[in-house]
């Protein structure tokens, strides 16, 4: 896992690559039923003691939600964004 989250973190588009090789058809696409992801240009890695503290951060304090993200290094991904739902917007 180790090696993985190394290679994401230099090519961040690899995870779509990843993600798409594994769960093939997996996303909805045209008319078909699937998976309807939100669109994103980048991602958090959470891991070690960023993931116990992500479990300590209320869901409904969202003061905290953004000061916890704001302390994480985000990979942009070179090609994105991806997914098929609508960009979130943040308040």
């Amino acid at each position: 896992m180790t090696e993985f989250l190394g290679e994401i973190s230099k090519n961040p588009d690899l995870l779509e690559d990843f993600y798409q090789k594994t769960f093939v058809g997996l996303d909805s696409q045209g008319g078909l039923p699937g998976m309807r992801r939100i669109k994103a240009d980048g991602f958090f890695i959470i891991s070690g003691t960023k993931l116990e503290e992500a479990g300590k951060v209320g869901k409904y304090d969202t003061r905290a939600v953004d000061t916890f993200f704001s302390s994480l290094e985000k990979h942009q991904y070179q090609q994105g964004p991806y997914g098929t739902g609508d960009a979130f917007q943040p308040r």
